[in-house]
C-alpha cells in the first residue's frame, strides 16, 4: 500500500445526498475557474432561463421558458420542454423532461421520460429508462427502479420495484 497527497476535489459518495453534494462541489469549482461552457451544439432557446452554475451537455435542447439551475447538471442529448424547472439536480443523458415538470435536488438516470406537470421532490432517485406519466407527484426521497412505468403518485420514501 502507498499513500500520496491528492491536490484536487475528492468526495465520498456513499449515498444519494453525497452524490448530489459531490456534483454540486465539482460544478461550483469548475464554474469558479471559468471552465464551464455550453457546447456549441446545445440548443438553448432565447427565452430559457439558465441560472449559474449549471452544466448543459452536448446536443441538449432547452425550450422557451424552461428554468435550469442553480446547481443543475443536464447530460447529453436531453430535452427540457417549456416551463419545466430543474434545480439542484443531475439529469443524465437522453432524458426527456416534459413541460411544466419540476425536479428539485434529485437524480434522473439515462433514457428516462418525465411527463408534463410531474413534480419530483428532493432526494428522489429515478432509475434508467423510467417513464413517469403526466400530472404525478413523486414524493421526497422516493426511489424508482430502472425500467418502471409509473402511473400513480409515489409516496415519500417509497421504493418502486
Amino acid at each position: 500500500m502507498r499513500a500520496y497527497i491528492y491536490e484536487g476535489l475528492w468526495f465520498d459518495i456513499g449515498g444519494m445526498n453525497k452524490y448530489l453534494e459531490a456534483n454540486w462541489g465539482f460544478l461550483e469549482e469548475y464554474w469558479r475557474r471559468g471552465e464551464i461552457r455550453s457546447p456549441a451544439n446545445a440548443q438553448i432557446n432565447f427565452g430559457a432561463k439558465v441560472q449559474p452554475p449549471t452544466l448543459i451537455g452536448e446536443g441538449t435542447k432547452v425550450e422557451e421558458d424552461a428554468v435550469l439551475g442553480p446547481m443543475a447538471i443536464v447530460g447529453e442529448n436531453a430535452t427540457i420542454r417549456g416551463l419545466a424547472e430543474i434545480q439542484g439536480s443531475v439529469i443524465m443523458k437522453d432524458v426527456l423532461v416534459d413541460g411544466e415538470a419540476k425536479i428539485v435536488d434529485s437524480v434522473v438516470a439515462r433514457g428516462s421520460s418525465i411527463g408534463r406537470r410531474v413534480v419530483i421532490e428532493r432526494g428522489t432517485a429515478v432509475g434508467e429508462w423510467v417513464e413517469i406519466d403526466d400530472d404525478l407527484t413523486i414524493g421526497e426521497g422516493a426511489k424508482i427502479c430502472p425500467g418502471k412505468h409509473v402511473t400513480r403518485p409515489v409516496e415519500k420514501g417509497e421504493i418502486v420495484l
